[in-house]
């Protein structure tokens, strides 16, 4: 026999009595008082939810009787948590500059709150019969177990164990007569165990059908935050448009015209003054070059060519080598993601380069990127001040860099508690 199936059976002989059973116990117990409540939280909703939308008050009261249905759900979805993983709340109906009679009409065609009250009416009779069930084996089982003490105290110094019709067929009266009920039950224990495990968890997983959000909820959750990063896209594409409208307007153009200007001013005075004309073409020549080195700025942040011929690691190098904090980079992907993942990726290090360096006082910056579960992840940690994220996302930076990754599907998180450290995440899905 091998140690793997060693191991396996003698988890099966001591899995009766695990933390899952114990949790499952409670899952079961903590129920009766959950389910009472919830019971009646469903059947009030009904009932006065019927009473009141036959009157003008039901515009006030079903809407605050299907929030207390969710409230309680979630209560449920808790209590699920204690033996699988919990069930994702269904999709809340948007319901901002809606009527009061439009948002009751919303809600009663809300398919989530009715299976959620359907749970609710449910729950309560399932939970009864399996903690019955469950209860009755552990008691029966400790009873058995116990027996070679407490046959002692009945009357006559012995137990009896009576038939349905009340005759006596077995008499327990020493201790060597109940040792093997006690032997019987500890199997019985160990049934009760994993009963209760069963029980427990197949009752939490048919809460989970009916609390989980259906595939309709789904689809429909996936269509409107689609439709938001869809938004936050093209929002993030015309801030980037308007940026390098104004850098060309307000840097670049404004160089070349000067340029122009002092060229014909040097030809114009080129015969009649040849000195004045020189330092015209001088200053021509230096405008050139500002105006190339802001040219070539304004494409490093469109897209640095390094990065598309020589990928995320050595445009990263070269972004890291400028930044006037010192920067620890470790980059460790098994192949270049997708271009525009790549791209998202090299801006969200830039942009918080950038912000460390003007706003965090950070005296060391950590840049990690790595494969995570088919994702390029990206994480840029300070040592500076924090503060950053919460309001500050709707700020143009975080927030251009929230849309872009959003865009990708993917998400960014901010953890910049005051005081420091500042770690920013951003997870972009690849498709590796």
């Amino acid at each position: 026999m091998t140690g793997t199936d060693e191991r396996s059976r003698v988890g099966w002989l001591t899995g009766a009595f695990g933390a899952r059973c114990w949790r499952g116990l409670g899952y079961l117990l903590l129920g009766l008082p959950v389910t009472a409540v919830a019971w009646a939280v469903a059947l009030a909703s009904i009932i006065g939810g019927t009473l009141a939308s036959l009157t003008v008050v039901g515009v006030l009261v079903v809407p605050a009787l299907f929030s207390l249905v969710h409230a309680t759900a979630s209560v449920e979805r808790r209590r699920c948590a204690l033996m699988l993983a919990a069930p994702a709340a269904s999709p809340r109906l948007r319901l901002e500059g809606l009527s009061r009679r439009d948002r009751l009409r919303v809600q009663l065609s809300d398919p989530g709150a009715w299976r959620e009250l359907g749970w609710l009416l449910l729950a309560a009779p399932v939970d009864l019969v399996c903690t019955v069930l469950a209860g009755s084996m552990w008691a029966v089982a400790a009873g058995l177990v116990s027996m070679p003490v407490w046959y002692r105290f009945l009357p006559g110094r012995q137990a009896r164990l009576y038939d349905s019709g009340g005759v006596a067929h077995v008499v327990v009266a020493s201790v060597p007569a109940a040792l093997p009920w006690a032997l019987g039950g500890l199997v019985l224990l160990w049934v009760a165990g994993w009963s209760t495990r069963g029980l427990a968890t197949g009752q939490a997983r048919l809460a989970a059908v009916f609390l989980a959000p259906s595939r309709t909820s789904r689809l429909q959750a996936r269509i409107i935050a689609l439709a938001a990063t869809r938004a936050a896209a093209i929002e993030g594409q015309q801030r980037e448009l308007h940026r390098i409208e104004a850098d060309l307007h307000d840097g670049a153009q404004a160089r070349l015209v000067a340029l122009s200007a002092d060229l014909g001013l040097a030809s114009e005075t080129f015969e009649d003054d040849p000195k004045m004309a020189h330092l015209l073409v001088d200053q021509a020549r230096d405008g050139v070059v500002q105006a190339l080195g802001e040219l070539r700025d304004l494409v490093r942040g469109i897209g640095p060519p390094v990065l598309r011929d020589r990928g995320l690691a050595a445009a990263l190098e070269a972004v890291t080598a400028r930044s006037p904090i010192p920067v620890t980079l470790d980059v460790a992907l098994p192949r270049r993601p997708s271009e525009t993942a790549e791209t998202a990726a090299y801006f969200v290090i830039c942009e918080c380069l950038a912000n460390t360096a003007k706003h965090s006082g950070a005296a060391q910056v950590k840049v990690d990127v790595h494969q995570e579960s088919g994702n390029c992840v990206v994480t840029v940690s300070d040592d500076g001040a924090g503060g950053a994220g919460g309001a500050s996302l709707s700020g143009a930076g975080l927030k251009g860099l929230a849309d872009r990754v959003a865009a990708l599907d993917g998400r960014l998180t901010v953890d910049s508690p005051v005081g420091g450290p500042t770690t920013v995440r951003a997870e972009l899905p690849c498709g590796w």
